[in-house]
């Protein structure tokens, strides 16, 4: 059987239980990662090693945005400011170099969303969305019906088996409708794994949420994934790389239409 180019990684940040808002951070983000197989291989994964043993000494530590954002061992270099900047400097260099189509799905949670009081809501409207423009994009690079791999962090069973049936159901409303979509074949990792792909994932989510929540103030990281953001043929990404729940008036490069 033939198998499809591409393979998606996944993560999110925020609580994606509609009656938890954290007034700091009151939304919620589902992203995806959308690599070609072969250069994920041979140039990604290997890159990111690269610079894990260059500047930690050990290419097994996993990435987490939190404790990179907060300088936690061993992010924070014992203290050595000019070493912890030349990783920064170099991470944010191997992620632009990095080859990748990006979706996220940002769901504001402090307006009236028309969803079940469940952990898992926001998340099954964010993972329904992405996958809505990831089956467009992987149509249009003429895989419509081949097999593609997707690995989401895990986030426990409730939450994986919940995204597990959207991603079915999704499959099956297509089905019924006479749509062709990829044969999604999903896996939960836990970061543990050391899943390059899914530790990108974790380090764009985040910062595409406080660009949503504060599109003025300073956000390098921003900066470098705003053009890997999957957008129409004019170049705009609100409502196709960038998609905002509910959506907002648009803004060029920014928010998807009413």
């Amino acid at each position: 059987m033939n198998t499809g180019d591409f393979i998606l990684f996944s993560d999110e940040s925020g609580n994606p239980n509609p009656k938890s808002v954290d007034p700091n951070y009151p939304i919620f983000v589902r992203i995806f990662c959308v690599f070609r197989q072969d250069h994920y291989s041979n140039i990604v994964a290997p890159a990111f090693a690269n610079l894990k043993s260059t500047h930690l000494g050990d290419p097994s530590i996993i990435l987490h945005e939190r404790e990179i954002r907060l300088a936690e061992p061993p992010f924070d270099f014992q203290g050595d400011e000019p070493k912890r900047q030349d990783f920064m400097r170099e991470l944010g260099d191997t992620i632009a170099a990095a080859n990748f189509t990006m979706v996220a799905a940002i769901v504001d949670k402090r307006q009236q969303l028309r969803v079940p009081n469940q952990a898992s809501a926001l998340d099954r409207l964010a993972f329904n969305a992405c996958m809505v423009r990831i089956r467009d994009f992987l149509n249009g690079c003429n895989q419509a019906t081949l097999p593609t791999p997707v690995v989401v962090e895990a986030q426990g069973r409730q939450q994986d088996d919940a995204l597990r049936q959207e991603l079915w159901s999704l499959s099956a409303q297509w089905h019924t409708r006479g749509r062709t979509s990829p044969r999604f074949q999903a896996s939960f990792d836990d970061k543990k794994s050391n899943t390059v792909g899914v530790q990108i994932a974790d380090l764009a989510a985040r910062p595409v949420g406080t660009h949503i929540l504060r599109p003025q103030q300073v956000n390098r990281a921003w900066d470098v994934l705003q053009p890997k953001l999957y957008c129409d043929p004019q170049g705009n990404t609100g409502g196709w790389g960038l998609i905002t729940i509910p959506s907002r008036p648009t803004r060029q490069n920014d928010e998807a239409p009413e």
